[in-house]
């Protein structure tokens, strides 16, 4: 029987889990089998995440509407990374990763592996679950991964590397104990420290859940989803029931989750992504393709013969009509030969673009969505508001600093913000007189 097997790398270990492709229970294995696909998962801490819209047409068009997503808002080049999505509605849930990233883990797993995104591995699991959504957290050793799944579809991905290791060690620090003695004080107590409490708050005060849209439930999984109080004092903060991720018996939500949904992928129809192309075989044709591959190219060659005159014939009659155009729309640009009158009308619209987004009116318009954005924060302050040319020199960058009342305020105002600039960041966040917490946000000017 096919199997597909789902490998995950964590900080404390590797682990398998393998499903039948058509048929087959899901099943633990100690190391790889052999034969069958294999499917890895890059961890939620390498990857980018972003949400856009693209036309419900072709992979090939919508792989072009994405790449200039990327393109403009990503802080690094796509040729440093690898990227991939899925399309639902026209709703496109994108996963990018550094190339870097993609080469340490193919050193990891071998060149046969296919290499997914572990959030991914979430929607793949709830689905074979029968649920169509939910809010996923996911307590690792390194870092906590939060997914809000909503239609069959991840609507957001969040990462806070607040993680179980960090937990120990702050245990560690404020009562003065040796790692392992920290280690166990946090799985016999729990949540019934306040360490473990306020742990716990930082990472659901991150989320800015009263932001987001509600879910109908709230699974958690991986080693932390065992720390004693975690889930009732979750369940205190999201106000909904929290439950162990839904696996089938022979599967544990505190270890398997992320693998089990990795194996997922190697089933027919289910949601997947690749983030490393498939080991090129080889590319030896026989010899009869040769023959065939000869005879075409010499049929080509005849019809391309037929065609020249016919198509000298229309450039010919383009030359002509385009030569006309110029002359009466920008006789300036006469002179110049045909072939150069493309690149410089490319040239004059994009400094047209420029200066139009640049002038005065686009300034003011800005300013005056910055402040509409702000007017149903009580209490926030915006003190400085500066504009100034991004390192291509191509963009204007848009700096907004001031102070909050509240991290969670100055989520909303970013969030509102990013109605007004183009890719709204929180680039400093710390905490300010009298409760109060200051901020700066960085965005890009666009046509208001």
């Amino acid at each position: 029987m096919l199997r597909a097997t789902g490998i995950d790398i964590g900080a404390t270990g590797t682990r398998w889990v393998s499903v039948g492709q058509f048929w087959g229970a899901a099943q633990k294995e100690t190391s790889l089998p052999t034969g069958g696909s294999s499917i890895a998962n890059l961890g939620a801490d390498k990857l980018t995440f972003r949400r856009m819209s693209v036309p419900h047409v072709g992979r090939d068009i919508q792989a072009q509407v994405v790449r200039e997503e990327l393109s403009f808002s990503l802080p690094f080049s796509l040729e440093e990374a690898a990227w991939d999505w899925l399309e639902k509605d026209e709703m496109a849930s994108v996963v990018v990763a550094f190339n870097e990233d993609i080469v340490a883990m193919r050193q990891a797993i071998g060149e046969h592996a296919t290499i997914d995104a572990e959030p991914f591995s979430f929607l793949r699991a709830l689905l074979e679950a029968k649920q169509t959504e939910a809010l996923v957290f996911d307590f690792g050793a390194t870092h906590t991964t939060v997914c809000g799944i909503k239609d069959r579809a991840l609507e957001w991905i969040k990462v806070s590397l607040r993680g179980g290791q960090d937990l120990t060690k702050r245990l560690a620090q404020a009562h003065n104990l040796g790692e392992e003695e920290a280690e166990q004080h946090k799985r016999s107590l729990g949540c019934e420290d306040p360490i473990c409490t306020s742990w716990l708050k930082e990472i659901i005060d991150s989320l800015a859940l009263s932001s987001r849209p509600s879910f109908s439930s709230v699974f958690i999984c991986g080693g932390g989803a065992a720390l004693p109080g975690l889930s009732e004092k979750l369940q205190e903060y999201c106000g909904k029931e929290v439950k162990l991720f839904p696996l089938p018996e022979s599967l544990s939500a505190y270890s398997d989750v992320p693998a089990y949904g990795a194996a997922l992928a190697g089933k027919p129809r289910r949601p997947k992504v690749e983030l490393c192309p498939p080991v090129q075989k080889s590319t030896d044709l026989p010899l009869i393709y040769i023959f065939w591959i000869a005879l075409l190219i010499i049929m080509g060659t005849l019809d391309l013969e037929l065609r020249h005159a016919t198509l000298a014939n229309l450039q010919q009659q383009q030359h002509t009509v385009i030569s006309a155009a110029i002359q009466k729309e920008a006789p300036e640009m006469a002179s110049l030969p045909v072939a150069e009158i493309p690149a410089e009308v490319e040239k004059r619209l994009t400094r047209a673009q420029q200066i139009s987004l640049s002038s005065p009116e686009n300034y003011t318009a800005t300013l005056a969505a910055v402040d509409k954005a702000m007017s149903p924060l009580t209490n926030l302050e915006v003190r400085t508001i500066e504009f100034k040319p991004d390192n291509t020199g191509k963009n204007t960058l848009v700096l907004l600093t001031g102070l909050a009342e509240s991290a969670q305020q100055v989520e909303e105002f970013r969030s509102a913000c990013d109605k007004v600039l183009t890719q709204a960041d929180l680039i400093d966040n710390r905490a300010g007189a009298n409760s109060t917490t200051r901020f700066t946000i960085e965005g890009q000017l666009r046509q208001q």
